[in-house]
């Protein structure tokens, strides 16, 4: 009998397994299709031999396992000298017994918990991300990285001009485009830049009447129509106008950031000057904090200067087209007008900045998307796992049942008694899982924005959901407990 239970416990596991191991190939085709682009070994995840003799290993060890011990509890059961026959207690096992069962449901409420808690938080971030106000234009901007060799012959001054100069006459062939409304171009465009890894420009301006400070800000050089393009808002002041930019003192745009931290409010900072190296600068205007280098970057202090300003020639620019047509002859087209002023510059990629957000809040929404499968897994698995031991209880106890229903306890009490059981594992579970979820929090707290790794109504509405599943699970156990037949019940006693 041990040797037969072994072999039915190791089937089982090995068909779980093969089950596992179906769900896993689907799971990780699914899997590829949420990943960012660049995840660490993305290339390499698959369900290939190594992962199938593992999930088979990890099958007969589970069925081993779990199924030696109730092969054991049968064989103390048979040299009992009365196999066929045995009291209640010995049926259903003995008080350590009772007790694994309850601490593995246990487990499976608290494990759960966390996972759903925490699913919850990277959700909420990522709703919070999607919905996040980045102060520009997103609809209908498409942005053009390009590399813009430097003219060999001149000074620094003379190839300065003449960048400017082509760049402006890619800008005017440009919005000869049909449906393009706006062109601008500069070093670093929002969630686009082309001059380094954070930023392109990080200076220190010399603010004029101000104590030199070691604070930097963001210097972006860009062209006249950046503000109306990018539709950035204004706290005080206004963008330069077009041809404004032509010699020093240069017009200057500082965001509110700026101007908060060294003149005290953005009225103060209309009109004001400072320099950067040997030119001189005037504050125009005061622009609204943007999220210039993604969602969950903070605000930096930064400047906006002319792109004709810079005394030198940029290898690498960003044009930036606001359009009001999605077809798909639009890249063709964009690309054709800058073919007609720079008949060999490489167009590599149009980019639509809503879909750089949608990349740059990739990560999150994987997150998002990983945790709420796992924890959706564990859902099912805790409710399977606790109906499936209030049953087992319930069929075992079948004789004290009819007992008292014989003796005048109602099937609603006997249902009752069942669901106060399922519901007070659950109970205990939910207290050790928020435990483990406020301290797992602190694991995910890097990946979360603009929610908190402890956020009580999260945890207080997936404590809400477990228990509903609890108790759920527990109906219909409890249905069966109150339809018991005390005579059927007693006679197969």
């Amino acid at each position: 009998l041990v040797a037969q239970l072994l072999v039915e416990s190791g089937m089982l596991g090995l068909a779980g397994a093969a089950l596992g191991a179906a769900i896993a190939y689907a799971g990780v085709r699914a899997f590829l299709l949420f990943a960012p682009a660049g995840l660490p070994g993305a290339t390499t995840i698959g369900v290939d031999a190594r992962v199938l003799l593992f999930t088979a290993g990890v099958g007969m060890l589970t069925a081993i396992v779990f199924g030696l011990m109730p092969a054991l509890h049968l064989a103390r059961f048979g040299s009992s000298g009365d196999p066929m026959r045995g009291s209640e207690r010995n049926a259903t096992g003995s008080r350590g017994a009772r007790r694994l069962r309850s601490v593995l449901v246990i487990a499976e409420v608290a494990v759960s918990l966390v996972l759903v808690a925490q699913a919850g938080w990277l959700l909420r971030s990522f709703i919070r991300m999607s919905q996040a106000d980045l102060g520009f234009r997103m609809n209908g901007v498409v942005e053009i990285p390009l590399s813009v060799p430097t003219p060999a012959d001149g000074g620094a001054e003379s190839a300065s001009a003449a960048w400017n100069r082509r760049m402006e006459a890619i800008r005017e062939s440009m919005a000869r485009v049909r449906g393009v409304q706006g062109v601008t171009f500069g070093l670093s465009m929002p969630l686009e830049w082309t001059g380094g890894a954070t930023c392109c420009y990080s200076t220190r301006p010399d603010f004029a009447g101000k104590e030199r400070s070691d604070r930097s800000s963001v210097t972006h050089p860009v062209s006249d129509d950046f503000f109306d393009v990018f539709a950035v808002r204004f706290a005080a002041g206004e963008a330069w106008p077009r041809g404004a930019s032509g010699g020093a003192p240069y017009p200057a745009v500082v965001n509110e950031q700026l101007a908060n931290q060294v003149y005290r409010g953005a009225g103060a900072a209309v009109g004001a000057t400072f320099a950067l190296g040997d030119r001189d600068f005037r504050i125009v205007g005061v622009a609204r904090n943007t999220r210039h280098y993604g969602i969950d970057q903070p605000y930096e202090a930064a400047v906006y200067i002319p792109a004709s300003a810079i005394p030198f020639a940029p290898d690498n620019v960003t044009m930036a087209v606001l359009v009001d047509r999605t077809d798909d002859a639009l890249a063709a087209d964009l690309r054709a007008a800058i073919w007609r002023a720079e008949p060999t510059l490489p167009v590599p990629a149009i980019n639509p900045i809503a879909e750089l957000a949608r990349q740059d809040s990739a990560h999150r929404r994987f997150d998002a998307v990983l945790f709420g499968s796992f924890s959706g897994i564990a859902l099912l698995l805790m409710a399977g796992g606790l109906a499936g031991t209030l049953l087992y209880m319930v069929s075992l106890q079948r004789r004290s049942l009819g007992i008292r229903l014989a003796l005048g306890a109602t099937p609603r009490d006997l249902e009752r008694g069942v669901l106060m059981s399922g519901v007070g594992l659950a109970a205990i579970g939910v207290i050790i899982g928020t435990i483990g979820a406020w301290f797992a929090g602190r694991l995910i707290e890097s990946r979360l924005y603009g929610v908190e790794a402890r956020d009580v109504r999260t945890l207080g509405l997936a404590v809400s959901v477990l228990m509903l599943i609890a108790l759920l699970s527990s109906w219909i156990p409890a249905r069966r407990a109150a339809v018991t037949n005390p005579i059927e019940s007693l006679r197969a006693e």
